[in-house]
Protein backbone atom coordinates (compact mmCIF):
# COMPACT_ATOMS: atom_id res chain seq x y z
CA UNK A 1 0.00 0.00 0.00
CA UNK A 2 1.40 3.59 -0.68
CA UNK A 3 0.21 6.99 1.00
CA UNK A 4 0.25 10.11 -0.74
CA UNK A 5 0.14 13.02 1.26
CA UNK A 6 -0.63 15.94 -0.42
CA UNK A 7 0.01 18.69 2.14
CA UNK A 8 2.04 19.66 5.45
CA UNK A 9 2.49 17.21 8.44
CA UNK A 10 2.95 20.28 11.07
CA UNK A 11 5.90 20.23 13.25
CA UNK A 12 5.79 17.24 15.99
CA UNK A 13 4.04 19.07 18.71
CA UNK A 14 1.08 20.24 16.63
CA UNK A 15 0.40 17.82 13.56
CA UNK A 16 -2.30 19.56 11.48
CA UNK A 17 -2.90 17.12 9.01
CA UNK A 18 -4.72 17.31 5.48
CA UNK A 19 -4.24 14.16 3.41
CA UNK A 20 -5.26 12.68 0.52
CA UNK A 21 -5.20 8.68 0.42
CA UNK A 22 -3.87 6.25 -2.54
CA UNK A 23 -5.36 2.76 -1.34
CA UNK A 24 -6.34 0.89 -4.27
CA UNK A 25 -5.75 -2.23 -2.59
CA UNK A 26 -6.01 -2.27 1.03
CA UNK A 27 -4.92 -5.79 1.48
CA UNK A 28 -1.15 -5.96 -0.11
CA UNK A 29 2.10 -4.36 0.35
CA UNK A 30 2.74 -1.10 -1.51
CA UNK A 31 2.10 -0.76 -4.93
CA UNK A 32 5.37 0.56 -5.66
CA UNK A 33 6.95 -3.24 -4.33
CA UNK A 34 7.16 -6.01 -2.43
CA UNK A 35 8.78 -9.01 -1.31
CA UNK A 36 6.13 -11.59 -3.56
CA UNK A 37 6.30 -10.98 -7.13
CA UNK A 38 6.82 -7.59 -7.48
CA UNK A 39 9.80 -5.12 -7.54
CA UNK A 40 10.78 -3.51 -4.53
CA UNK A 41 10.58 0.62 -4.05
CA UNK A 42 13.85 1.98 -4.34
CA UNK A 43 15.71 5.30 -4.85
CA UNK A 44 18.63 4.80 -7.37
CA UNK A 45 21.31 8.02 -7.10
CA UNK A 46 24.94 9.20 -6.88
CA UNK A 47 26.09 9.50 -3.45
CA UNK A 48 28.04 12.58 -2.11
CA UNK A 49 28.74 11.35 0.73
CA UNK A 50 28.31 7.61 2.53
CA UNK A 51 29.27 7.59 6.24
CA UNK A 52 28.31 4.88 8.44
CA UNK A 53 26.02 5.96 11.78
CA UNK A 54 29.13 4.60 13.92
CA UNK A 55 31.78 6.70 12.57
CA UNK A 56 29.63 9.99 13.02
CA UNK A 57 27.21 10.21 15.86
CA UNK A 58 28.26 12.10 18.76
CA UNK A 59 25.40 11.05 20.37
CA UNK A 60 25.31 8.56 23.31
CA UNK A 61 24.66 5.11 22.67
CA UNK A 62 22.11 4.78 25.20
CA UNK A 63 20.54 7.78 23.62
CA UNK A 64 20.63 6.44 20.12
CA UNK A 65 19.62 3.08 21.21
CA UNK A 66 16.56 4.18 22.95
CA UNK A 67 15.39 6.56 19.47
CA UNK A 68 16.13 3.25 17.60
CA UNK A 69 13.90 1.28 20.22
CA UNK A 70 11.07 4.08 19.69
CA UNK A 71 11.50 4.86 16.03
CA UNK A 72 10.81 0.53 15.60
CA UNK A 73 7.86 0.49 17.64
CA UNK A 74 6.03 3.67 15.62
CA UNK A 75 6.86 1.99 12.02
CA UNK A 76 5.66 -0.98 13.15
CA UNK A 77 2.57 0.48 14.50
CA UNK A 78 2.17 2.34 10.91
CA UNK A 79 2.70 -1.09 9.04
CA UNK A 80 0.30 -2.39 11.32
CA UNK A 81 -2.01 0.25 10.42
CA UNK A 82 -2.03 0.78 7.32
CA UNK A 83 -5.11 0.53 4.85
CA UNK A 84 -7.13 1.69 7.36
CA UNK A 85 -7.61 4.53 5.62
CA UNK A 86 -8.72 6.73 8.65
CA UNK A 87 -7.26 9.19 11.22
CA UNK A 88 -5.75 6.77 13.43
CA UNK A 89 -3.55 5.69 10.14
CA UNK A 90 -2.75 9.18 10.22
CA UNK A 91 -1.73 9.16 13.56
CA UNK A 92 0.55 6.15 13.74
CA UNK A 93 2.62 7.72 10.52
CA UNK A 94 3.21 11.19 11.95
CA UNK A 95 4.14 9.11 15.11
CA UNK A 96 6.91 7.26 12.85
CA UNK A 97 7.92 10.54 11.19
CA UNK A 98 8.50 12.10 14.53
CA UNK A 99 10.97 9.05 15.17
CA UNK A 100 12.48 9.48 12.32
CA UNK A 101 13.12 13.39 13.12
CA UNK A 102 14.33 12.53 16.18
CA UNK A 103 16.64 9.44 15.30
CA UNK A 104 17.98 11.54 12.40
CA UNK A 105 18.97 14.72 14.55
CA UNK A 106 21.06 12.00 16.31
CA UNK A 107 22.57 10.71 13.18
CA UNK A 108 23.99 14.09 12.10
CA UNK A 109 25.41 15.47 15.64
CA UNK A 110 29.21 15.34 14.96
CA UNK A 111 29.10 15.26 11.45
CA UNK A 112 31.45 17.66 9.61
CA UNK A 113 28.53 19.15 7.66
CA UNK A 114 26.49 20.20 10.15
CA UNK A 115 26.87 22.24 12.83
CA UNK A 116 26.48 21.57 16.66
CA UNK A 117 23.82 24.77 16.26
CA UNK A 118 21.76 22.92 13.81
CA UNK A 119 18.55 20.73 14.76
CA UNK A 120 16.02 18.91 13.29
CA UNK A 121 12.44 20.03 13.73
CA UNK A 122 10.52 17.34 11.26
CA UNK A 123 10.04 15.16 8.31
CA UNK A 124 7.18 15.99 6.26
CA UNK A 125 6.16 12.88 4.33
CA UNK A 126 4.75 12.94 0.60
CA UNK A 127 5.04 9.25 0.03
CA UNK A 128 4.87 6.54 2.08
CA UNK A 129 5.30 2.59 1.21
CA UNK A 130 5.12 -0.65 3.23
CA UNK A 131 7.37 -2.54 1.32
CA UNK A 132 6.40 -5.85 3.49
CA UNK A 133 5.24 -6.57 6.63
CA UNK A 134 8.66 -5.30 8.37
CA UNK A 135 10.04 -2.81 5.79
CA UNK A 136 8.59 0.94 5.65
CA UNK A 137 9.90 3.27 2.98
CA UNK A 138 9.18 7.23 3.86
CA UNK A 139 9.87 10.00 0.82
CA UNK A 140 9.44 13.41 1.34
CA UNK A 141 11.26 16.31 3.23
CA UNK A 142 13.15 17.19 6.04
CA UNK A 143 12.96 20.71 8.12
CA UNK A 144 15.89 21.61 10.20
CA UNK A 145 16.62 24.98 12.17
CA UNK A 146 19.79 27.30 13.61
CA UNK A 147 19.79 28.10 16.90
CA UNK A 148 18.83 31.91 17.43
CA UNK A 149 17.07 32.26 14.46
CA UNK A 150 13.47 32.26 13.48
CA UNK A 151 14.08 31.17 9.45
CA UNK A 152 13.81 27.20 8.94
CA UNK A 153 14.97 25.29 5.73
CA UNK A 154 13.89 21.85 3.84
CA UNK A 155 15.82 19.36 1.84
CA UNK A 156 15.24 16.22 0.25
CA UNK A 157 14.67 12.96 2.36
CA UNK A 158 14.24 9.37 2.41
CA UNK A 159 14.50 6.59 4.41
CA UNK A 160 14.24 2.33 4.35
CA UNK A 161 13.21 0.98 7.38
CA UNK A 162 13.40 -2.76 8.50
CA UNK A 163 11.98 -3.56 12.25
CA UNK A 164 11.45 -6.73 14.30
CA UNK A 165 8.06 -8.32 14.25
CA UNK A 166 7.52 -7.38 17.62
CA UNK A 167 8.16 -3.47 16.81
CA UNK A 168 10.98 -4.01 19.81
CA UNK A 169 13.95 -3.81 17.40
CA UNK A 170 15.38 -1.89 14.31
CA UNK A 171 17.00 -4.29 12.47
CA UNK A 172 17.93 -2.07 9.90
CA UNK A 173 18.07 1.41 8.39
CA UNK A 174 18.74 3.68 4.65
CA UNK A 175 18.62 7.23 5.86
CA UNK A 176 19.60 10.10 2.90
CA UNK A 177 18.87 13.62 3.08
CA UNK A 178 20.25 17.00 1.47
CA UNK A 179 20.74 17.75 -2.11
CA UNK A 180 24.44 17.30 -2.91
CA UNK A 181 24.36 19.29 -5.97
CA UNK A 182 22.48 22.58 -4.43
CA UNK A 183 24.02 22.45 -0.62
CA UNK A 184 22.50 22.74 2.70
CA UNK A 185 20.11 25.92 3.66
CA UNK A 186 19.15 26.69 -0.62
CA UNK A 187 15.50 26.05 0.02
CA UNK A 188 13.62 27.89 2.81
CA UNK A 189 10.77 26.61 4.89
CA UNK A 190 7.34 27.87 4.04
CA UNK A 191 4.18 25.95 5.62
CA UNK A 192 2.75 24.89 2.44
CA UNK A 193 3.11 21.06 0.80
CA UNK A 194 6.49 21.20 -1.06
CA UNK A 195 7.28 20.04 -4.66
CA UNK A 196 7.72 16.18 -5.00
CA UNK A 197 10.92 16.63 -7.14
CA UNK A 198 13.03 18.27 -4.34
CA UNK A 199 12.13 14.67 -2.74
CA UNK A 200 14.51 12.46 -5.50
CA UNK A 201 17.87 14.44 -6.29
CA UNK A 202 20.50 13.24 -7.89
CA UNK A 203 23.22 13.00 -5.25
CA UNK A 204 22.99 13.30 -1.35
CA UNK A 205 24.84 15.15 1.02
CA UNK A 206 24.44 13.14 3.75
CA UNK A 207 23.32 9.30 3.92
CA UNK A 208 23.78 6.88 6.57
CA UNK A 209 23.02 2.96 7.31
CA UNK A 210 23.15 0.54 9.82
CA UNK A 211 22.00 -2.84 10.04
CA UNK A 212 20.47 -4.95 7.49
CA UNK A 213 17.80 -3.52 4.50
Amino acid sequence: MVVRLDSVFAHSDGLQCRSHWDDEDHRGDSTKGGRRGSERYRLVSTVDDVTLSAEVSATNPHEENAAQSILARDARSYIGARGRGDESEEHELRSACSGLARFLGQLLAGHEKWSRYYWVDSVLPSLAAVVSDEELSVLGSMIWGENGRTQQWVEPFFASLRVSQRGDELLGYHIMCGDAAKGLAQSTYATKAEPAERSNPEGWIFVFSGGRI
